[in-house]
C-alpha cells in the first residue's frame, strides 16, 4: 500500500502514460483514458484502505489502554482518498466524455505534478542543499502543461503532435522522479549508516569512559587503603 502513495510508482505511472502517447498517439485514446483512472484509483483505494486499517488498530490500542486518544495527525475522514477513488471511478465510466477534453485533462495533470514537485523541492531545501538545476524539470513541465491548457498553439499543431510533446513532457517528469527518488533513497541510506557508526562510536566511548572509572575506583581504593596502614608497618613496607 505505501508503495501506490510513493513518488516512484507516481513516476512509472507517468512513464506509461507517456510512452502510450508517443506510440499511439491516434489510438490510445480510450486506453489512456482508462489508465488515468487507475492513476486515481489505486492511490485512492490504498490511502482509503490504509486509513481504516489504522483507525482499527488504534481502536484497539485505546482500548487496551495503551494509547488514550487517536494520533492528532490522522484525518476524522480520509476525503482526499475518497475523491481520488470516486472520481477515478467517474472517469472510466464516462470515457467516451473525457476523450474529448484528453488533451486538457492530461496538462492539467502535467501542471499538478510540477506545481507538487516544486513544492517538494522547496521544502527539502529547508534541510538539505538543492541546486537551480533541480528545479527545471517542474518549470519545463510546468510551462508545457499551461501552453497546451492555454490552447497557445491553436490549430497550427495538429492533435497527434500536441499528444506526442505530452508524452515527451509525461516521460521527462518521470525519468527525473524517478532519479530523485534514487537519490533520496541513497541520502537516507548515508544518513542511516553515518548515523549507525556515530551510536557505535558512542557505545565505544561509554565503555572506554566505563573503563577507565573501574580503573580510578580501584586506584582509589587502593590509596585508601594504604592510608589505613599502621605507621610501622609503613616503614616496613618501604625499608
Amino acid at each position: 500500500m505505501k508503495f501506490l502513495n510513493s513518488s516512484l510508482f507516481r513516476a512509472i505511472c507517468t512513464l506509461i502514460v507517456g510512452v502510450l502517447l508517443i506510440m499511439y498517439p491516434n489510438e490510445a485514446k480510450q486506453g489512456l483514458i482508462i489508465a488515468i483512472g487507475l492513476l486515481f484509483i489505486l492511490p485512492g483505494l490504498a490511502t482509503v484502505i490504509v486509513y481504516y486499517i489504522t483507525k482499527n488498530e488504534e481502536a484497539k490500542k485505546i482500548a487496551e489502554g495503551v494509547e488514550q486518544t487517536p494520533h492528532p495527525a490522522r484525518p476524522m475522514f480520509p476525503l482526499a482518498g475518497w475523491g481520488s477513488l470516486l472520481l477515478g471511478i467517474g472517469i472510466i465510466i464516462m470515457k467516451d466524455t473525457f476523450i474529448t477534453f484528453l488533451p486538457i485533462i492530461l496538462s492539467t495533470i502535467l501542471v499538478l505534478l510540477a506545481i507538487a514537485s516544486f513544492i517538494t523541492l522547496v521544502r527539502t531545501s529547508k534541510y538539505w542543499h538543492v541546486g537551480i538545476g533541480s528545479f527545471v524539470m517542474p518549470v519545463v513541465v510546468f510551462v508545457v502543461g499551461a501552453l497546451i491548457i492555454f490552447d497557445v498553439f491553436g490549430s497550427a499543431v495538429p492533435l497527434p503532435t500536441i499528444q506526442i510533446i505530452l508524452g515527451l513532457a509525461f516521460i521527462f517528469y518521470g525519468l527525473v522522479e524517478i532519479y530523485y527518488f534514487i537519490r533520496i533513497m541513497r541520502g537516507q541510506y548515508i544518513y542511516k549508516k553515518q548515523l549507525a557508526s556515530q551510536q557505535k562510536t558512542q557505545e565505544e566511548q561509554a565503555q572506554i569512559e566505563e573503563t577507565l572509572k573501574d580503573v580510578q575506583a580501584e586506584l582509589d581504593a587502593e590509596i585508601v587503603e594504604a592510608e589505613e596502614v599502621p605507621t610501622e608497618e609503613k616503614k616496613d613496607i618501604f625499608d
